[in-house]
This record gives C-alpha cells, sequence and structure tokens, in this order.
C-alpha cells in the first residue's frame, strides 16, 4: 500500500486504473509482471505490435531486467543501427521481411522464422534492405550473478 494512492493495495488500485474488478488471479500476476506493454493471458500476433514506419525505427520493449531485454522491432527499408557489442548473448528472430546482420564482420540475411545468435561482446549491426520486423532477445550474465 502506498500513501500516494490513498492506501489501497496494489490489486484495487489496478482494478481502478483498468475500468474495474480484476479477473480471477489477475491480481497476481499484475504484482508479479516481468514482461509489460503487451496483453497477458491473450493469444496475439506479434506483428501487429509494431509497425513500420517511414523512414524510422519503431521499438517496443516487453521486457527489460539485468537478465534479460526481449524488444520487438520494425524497421524500415534502408534504416540501420550501426556498429555496437553488448555484455550478452543477443537472439534475433524475423517476424516479417528479411534483415540484414553484420556479427564480427560477417553478413547474415534472415528471413521470416529464422534465428541468429550474437554472442556477447562481439560487434553487430543491424541494417534493413526491405522493412522488417524482428524481436530481440538478450540474456545478461549479471542477471545470474548472486
Amino acid at each position: 500500500m502506498h500513501a500516494a494512492d490513498g492506501g489501497k493495495d496494489i490489486a484495487s488500485r489496478a482494478a481502478e486504473l483498468c475500468g474495474g474488478a480484476l479477473a480471477p488471479n489477475e491480481h497476481y500476476w499484475r504484482e508479479n509482471m516481468y514482461i509489460s506493454n503487451i496483453d497477458h493471458q491473450k493469444v496475439q500476433a506479434l506483428t501487429a505490435l509494431v509497425n513500420v514506419m517511414p523512414g524510422q525505427i519503431v521499438s517496443r520493449t516487453l521486457a527489460q531486467n539485468k537478465a534479460v531485454s526481449i524488444t520487438l522491432f520494425a524497421f524500415d527499408k534502408g534504416t540501420e543501427i550501426s556498429t555496437h557489442e553488448s555484455t550478452g548473448d543477443a537472439m534475433v528472430q524475423v517476424l516479417e521481411g528479411t534483415g540484414c546482420f553484420t556479427v564480427d564482420g560477417k553478413e547474415y540475411l534472415v528471413h521470416p522464422g529464422e534465428v541468429l545468435v550474437m554472442p556477447a561482446n562481439v560487434p553487430h549491426a543491424v541494417s534493413a534492405p526491405e522493412a522488417f520486423k524482428w524481436v530481440l532477445t538478450v540474456v545478461f550474465p549479471e542477471g545470474f550473478k548472486k
């Protein structure tokens, strides 16, 4: 309970924000959500959650903590993210279109339904030879240290 919300428990406050009563067990997953910005307990198409915008890279973070990051991306044709590194292993899964991933100087074209793992601390970049949508999952070793 927090003074700012009038001393109400989190389930009651969540019900107010959602416009009504919570479904059974809904209070539990709201208090313990690790995945956000996406409806829980609902079948969805990931491709519908991000839209390609002219000349832009659109992202939607679904999870971000010290152990894992999950982000949806929509790249317009010709957009790119320049060479960088990550402290965690990064797995990309293309959902729509084709993406070009350069890992340690080698280019990989990744098509819908395919995945590519980019090892931690290895330079990589992303470019869009055509508009495409993809999911990035990064697993950070820091999240598993005690």
